[in-house]
């Protein structure tokens, strides 16, 4: 949503917990998306805490959308770190509001 110089969109994602963390630094294709700037995946901290996922850029979003995307988060991290179960993974939505 775009208002007067206002952007607001959702974040979903994973909070970046130190083993998720760990999982990531081990990875060669993710260091490579890090380092190329190709990846999708993106950072985010909100509340003092790092989270990693997709901002969304829809008007409006409903269950079936956000468990679209969460299913999408959670093939990209294992595509990533194989050797994590995806489904320890906590989902979390978070608001951003950007001023230009």
């Amino acid at each position: 949503m775009v208002q007067e110089g206002i952007t607001v969109q959702l974040f979903v994602g994973f909070p970046l917990t130190s083993l998720l963390r760990m999982h990531l630094n081990k990875s060669h294709s993710w260091q490579e998306e890090v380092l190329t700037g190709e990846g999708k995946l993106k950072k985010a901290r909100h509340e003092e805490k790092d989270f990693i996922g997709l901002p969304t850029k829809a008007n409006k979003l409903i269950i079936k959308d956000l468990k679209k995307i969460e299913l999408n988060l959670k093939e990209k991290i294992q595509q990533h770190c194989p050797k994590l179960d995806p489904e320890t993974l906590k989902i979390s939505i978070i608001p951003q509001v950007f001023i230009a």
